[in-house]
């Protein structure tokens, strides 16, 4: 094991910056922890600082945030490679904007004040257990061929506005086991990839919710055999702003399927100017919806 970890029964604050590197190891046993998992120490960060990859890289091993604070609210950017993995665990806040590459990524329980846009490269698939909040925006994009999954044991919060684009050839799960979600903000949901079977899934499982306050936009553009973006299969979602579908997606293999579709629910539209709503049952299986001026769809077999 080749580890070097702080906080784990002390206190430890960083006066300058800090910068990280790891070419070595196979798993999270390796690397730089800020932090320790069940640990009783803490990590801060002084105000004005910030935290960077080294010259030789972050190419393999952990790097990971424990009852990490950043007090002040500079930008953080990490480009992680090769086989490393980053992962934001419970009780750490970041407070300026944040921007990190990764191969694997994994959010249990940290709070980002600024905007925060995170990129998973690899092909790895990693459980999130949610309980995270996010301030302000949120940027999530999927390229590599592994899996995204949030929200799995608690909710997730985001203030402002939802971007998620899968690009790869993976999937991307929201809210998947867990009740409450909240995207408070508008939501964009961007299925674009390839390959075999590449998915957008909200709500999966039996009991999960998720709530989305701002307009949805979710797009269906993927050219893998299987291209589907899918709202509560198993569970609840409420949608209180407008909508707008689109599936275009065009699998080769004929036998696969591509569709969008919000199974089973009732979304409730209210115009603002009004002080009625509109109640709109859609099921994008069966080939039934009803079209508003506040929904637009473009569904193409």
């Amino acid at each position: 094991m080749e580890l070097c970890d702080f906080g784990n029964k002390g206190n430890t604050t960083f006066l300058d910056n800090i910068t990280v590197s790891s070419t070595l190891g196979s798993n999270s046993n390796y690397g730089i922890h800020l932090g320790i998992s069940g640990g009783s120490g803490t990590c801060t960060l002084t105000a004005g600082k910030t935290i960077t990859i080294g010259f030789s890289g972050y190419t393999k091993g952990a790097l990971q945030f424990y009852n990490f604070t950043q007090a002040g609210t500079q930008d953080i950017a990490l480009d992680l490679s090769g086989t490393a993995s980053l992962l934001f665990g419970s009780s750490s806040t970041f407070g300026g904007n944040i921007s990190c590459t990764s191969p694997a990524l994994t959010f249990n329980g940290s709070t980002f004040n600024g905007s925060a846009s995170f990129t998973k490269t690899g092909s790895s698939n990693e459980t999130s257990n949610g309980g995270n909040t996010f301030l302000s925006t949120l940027s999530m994009q999927n390229t590599g061929s592994g899996n995204i999954l949030m929200g799995n044991t608690n909710p997730d919060i985001v203030n402002g506005d939802l971007s998620v684009l899968n690009s790869g050839s993976g999937y991307v799960y929201l809210a998947h086991n867990s009740a409450g979600n909240q995207y408070k903000g508008n939501t964009s949901l961007i299925n674009s990839g390839s390959g075999t079977d590449n998915r957008i899934q909200i709500c999966e499982s039996t009991g999960s919710t998720a709530v989305f306050d701002g307009n949805l936009e979710a797009k269906n553009t993927s050219t893998a055999n299987t291209a589907i973006i899918r709202f509560n299969l198993r569970g609840t979602c409420t949608f209180n702003g407008n909508i707008d579908l689109g599936c275009t997606a065009s699998g080769s293999n004929m036998t696969g399927e591509s569709f969008l579709v919000i199974q089973d629910i009732q979304v409730l539209l209210v115009r603002p100017q009004e002080s009625r709503s509109r109640l709109i049952v859609l099921d994008f299986q069966r080939g039934i919806y009803t079209s508003d001026t506040l929904l637009k769809t473009q569904i193409q077999p």
